[in-house]
């Protein structure tokens, strides 16, 4: 993997550590909403707690990293799970998704075009 990729995914980790999650425009409710409405969460889940249970999972040293891209998309995707969640943050840092899954491991396989890149402690092991 190359050293832009590397310094990428850390300084994602550390801008999500102190921001949170960098939503699109009026993309953060919709979110929300749609996680109440499948029951991902509790009903009277606010954004920040929401923001805060994704954050926890993109900064927790022990949430796996996986890379997503194929060759129509615009940019790379980093996607922290943890939990049966499944985080997916755009290459530009924006938060594309946070959901639910029953198998992160199958949602996430290799065939799929995903690429497992280690836990986030094992990200901040390549700074050097």
């Amino acid at each position: 993997m190359d050293s832009d990729l590397k310094k990428l995914i850390i300084q994602i980790i550390l801008d999500y550590k102190e921001k949170g999650p960098q939503w699109k425009p009026g993309k953060d409710l919709i979110h929300l909403k749609k996680r109440i409405t499948r029951r991902d969460i509790p009903l009277e889940s606010t954004l920040e707690e929401y923001n805060n249970l994704i954050t926890d999972i993109v900064t927790n040293i022990q949430s796996n990293v996986h890379i997503y891209h194929l060759e129509h998309f615009a940019q790379r995707y980093i996607i922290f799970s943890a939990n049966n969640w499944i985080i997916i943050i755009g290459e530009d840092r924006s938060m594309e998704t946070a959901m639910t899954t029953k198998s992160s491991d199958r949602y996430l396989s290799k065939e799929k075009g995903y690429n497992y890149i280690g836990t986030v402690k094992e990200v901040f092991s390549w700074i050097e």
